[in-house]
This record gives C-alpha cells, sequence and structure tokens, in this order.
C-alpha cells in the first residue's frame, strides 16, 4: 500500500510516462508539481523514488544535467497497473463501508427485535 505522497508522486510519474517508454524529470519538476498540496523536500522525494523502485512500479536512472540531478525513468509492469489498482482499491472500499452499513443495520434489527421479545 502507498501512502498519499507516494501515490501522489506515482501519479505524477504515470501520467508524465503516459504512451512514453521512459521520461527525464528534474527532481525540482515533481516537487513544483506537488506544491499546492505537499510540500516535500528533495532529500525525502530521493527516499520516495527508492522506495517505488523497490516496490516494483517504476526503474529509475539517477544522471546529471548540467549538474543538476534529472532521474530518468520508466514504468514496470506494476507502475503500468498503477491506475488499475486504483480504481480496484476503490471498489474494494466500497464494498466494505456497503457490507458494514448493511452489517450495522442488521445488528440494530436483530438488537430492537430481542429488545421487543424479552423486555
Amino acid at each position: 500500500m502507498l501512502n498519499n505522497l507516494e501515490r501522489a508522486i506515482m501519479l505524477l510519474l504515470y501520467d508524465r510516462c503516459a504512451n512514453k517508454e521512459s521520461v527525464l524529470l528534474s527532481p525540482s519538476q515533481i516537487i513544483i508539481s506537488l506544491l499546492p498540496k505537499y510540500q516535500i523536500t528533495i532529500k525525502a522525494l530521493d527516499k520516495i523514488i527508492n522506495n517505488l523502485v523497490l516496490d516494483g512500479y517504476i526503474d529509475v536512472i539517477n544522471s546529471d544535467s548540467k549538474g543538476k540531478p534529472i532521474y530518468c525513468v520508466s514504468l514496470k509492469m506494476k507502475g503500468i497497473a498503477f491506475k488499475r489498482e486504483l480504481v480496484n482499491q476503490k471498489k474494494n472500499n466500497r464494498y466494505l463501508l456497503i457490507r458494514t452499513v448493511i452489517l450495522a443495520v442488521i445488528s440494530v434489527t436483530v438488537t430492537l427485535i430481542l429488545r421487543a421479545l424479552f423486555f
């Protein structure tokens, strides 16, 4: 499971890598894209990028361009299926919510029936 910041970075990388084999991004581009909602340092971004690599979502090659760091990012199979995974997770969350509400209603109904019968 990815946390909210990892999910936001993965969505950004997925959108940038859509229909491309790989894409070049600087850490500052990623940070600027996340700024309205998230404030993140370059060290924290590096850690999250490495976690995404370890989780099997992306491949990253670190490089330098004019003395500034650049990421060459390509999606792995798990990264390509990321959007589908999000949709499935939302469906699962809806199912769990509906099931919880239905079970709560049944529980209250049974409690009221038992209370009416025995008290």
